[in-house]
């Protein structure tokens, strides 16, 4: 569930980083210094291809003309690197299209997908090779290695990670349930900003299967609460026997002394409720016998039989994870983190 775009974000704080303070120095006519520190390459860390030196020589021309330059191919040879890790340029990741630091071959014998794959922090690659950081075991081999494609042919869920954006987005790591939707939107924003691109996103992961992705949308307005205007889209979900997911995204501004959200009224005059009043009043028991059926399930119910009370605190909204009444509770602080924390936690959803 995703709450509104006023509540702070439940998650870690970013690490802090060393920055140098400003100093005046005297010497500088009261202009402000700030040193600097940059961080030493170790030659280690060097992955880039191995470009040789070539020598140019110019053509000596008659005119006045810009002169052309030639290439010499004349050249000593240069030292190549021993490394294994170095490929030859015209093997390229089929996903990036980059020569990457390792291009393994698919094993599959009618395939021949070419991907760059990542054997270790700092890497470049598609495909995540790196050993578990619990158990330190390696979960793909080159020997071994099966591209996506060939596992999604003979529908086998991947044995890695990838980490490649291009092809992360149709393989990553999500289940195939049905999914309904709800989106409850407040009337008084200029433009559903938040609602459309977690839309888009959706509809963009259910593409090759738009039949089991189902979305419900709800103004939050004066006389629109009409938990039966709900009854269809939930009718669906028990048509899919309850196997599936329910996402509730509540799009709305909230009482900053109490955490309520607004459901009514307009910028300068607005009304706000308690979050267990909105969801019972815009989707009534459809979410608690929703609930029940898919605990029923869950191996670990996770989702509780009936909605309770929560204070009015927005501090006090995990409760709702306490008590097990969501798997989780999203709470974020306005538009600019849509695509930064909301977006990337629904591709796994």
């Amino acid at each position: 569930m995703i709450l509104p775009d006023h509540f702070a974000a439940y998650s870690q704080p970013a690490p802090s980083t060393e920055a140098e303070q400003p100093t005046n120095d005297t010497n500088t006519k009261g202009k402000t210094t700030i040193p600097v520190k940059t961080k030493k390459k170790r030659p280690g860390d060097a992955k880039s291809l191995n470009a040789p030196y070539i020598k140019l020589t110019p053509i000596m021309a008659d005119d006045d003309k810009d002169v052309d330059m030639d290439v010499d191919t004349k050249v000593a040879p240069t030292h190549k690197s021993k490394s294994n890790n170095l490929q030859d340029a015209v093997l390229h990741c089929m996903y990036c299209m980059d020569v990457g630091a390792y291009i393994w071959k698919c094993s599959s014998p009618t395939c021949k997908t070419l991907a760059c794959v990542a054997m270790a922090e700092g890497d470049h690659g598609c495909i995540n090779a790196m050993p578990d950081e619990v158990t330190n075991t390696v979960t793909v081999e080159e020997s071994t290695f099966r591209c996506p494609q060939c596992y999604r042919a003979e529908s086998l869920p991947v044995p890695y990670i990838i980490s490649g954006y291009s092809v992360r987005q149709e393989y990553i790591n999500r289940n195939n349930f049905p999914l309904l939707s709800v989106f409850l939107t407040w009337s008084g924003f200029g433009r559903d900003f938040a609602s459309d691109i977690v839309q888009r996103t959706l509809k963009e992961h259910f593409r090759r299967t738009p039949s089991l992705f189902r979305i419900a949308s709800r103004k939050l307005k004066s006389g629109n609460n009409r938990p039966s205007a709900l009854n269809p889209d939930f009718k669906w979900l028990a048509e899919h026997h309850y196997r599936g997911n329910l996402l509730v995204f509540i799009d709305t501004h909230s009482d900053t002394a109490t955490g309520d959200l607004v459901v009514a009224g307009n910028a300068l005059n607005s009304n706000s409720v308690p979050i267990h009043e909105l969801l019972h009043n815009y989707i009534g028991d459809n979410l608690r016998s929703t609930a029940q059926q898919i605990s029923i399930l869950n191996a670990s119910p996770t989702t509780g039989p009936f909605i309770r009370r929560v204070h009015d605190s927005a501090v006090r909204l995990k409760r709702f994870v306490e008590m097990n009444i969501f798997d989780f509770v999203f709470a974020f602080a306005g538009v600019s983190t849509i695509d930064l924390i909301v977006v990337p936690a629904l591709n796994r959803f």
